[in-house]
């Protein structure tokens, strides 16, 4: 091999070591875009599961919030229901009282109102003895007169 080849073919190899480093340099910058790109990628994932998390808190603290009215509600209703519970035991206390008292006092009525019936009808018949005796005054002074 004489020296003009021995050169063109080193021409051509460092040319063809030239064109697959350019190729290899496009091949890196190609990466280089792809792995920027995914970084991106990855950054907006991680904002997006931030943006999540932070949601997941705010349903949580909710959560949390509506689960301590809920408590409250429960409380309130059972103290609702104590209250009921001891107005439902007056009102029992005061129909009995007022079953035995206004019976009791009825019955009074009903006794005084019987006492007093027996009382007007001896008034009664009282008075119409009385009627019945002026009844025969009158007629025995009316004759009385006539013979005068």
């Amino acid at each position: 091999m004489d020296n003009e080849n021995f050169q063109e073919l080193v021409l051509k190899q460092l040319t063809f070591l030239a064109e697959g480093q350019e190729v290899l340099t496009q091949k890196y910058d190609n990466l280089i875009q792809k792995q920027d790109c995914l970084a991106q990628k990855q950054d907006s994932l991680i904002q997006q599961q931030e943006g999540l998390s932070q949601k997941q808190n705010s349903l949580i603290q909710q959560q949390e919030i509506l689960t301590q009215q809920q408590d409250s509600l429960i409380q309130q209703q059972e103290g609702l229901t104590q209250k009921v519970d001891r107005i439902e035991n007056r009102i029992d206390k005061l129909e009995i009282r007022m079953e035995n008292e206004v019976i009791d006092k009825v019955r009074a009525l009903f006794d005084a109102r019987e006492t007093q019936n027996d009382i007007n009808e001896r008034i009664t018949s009282a008075l119409e003895r009385i009627e019945a005796k002026v009844d025969v005054l009158q007629l025995e002074t009316a004759s009385i007169r006539r013979v005068k």
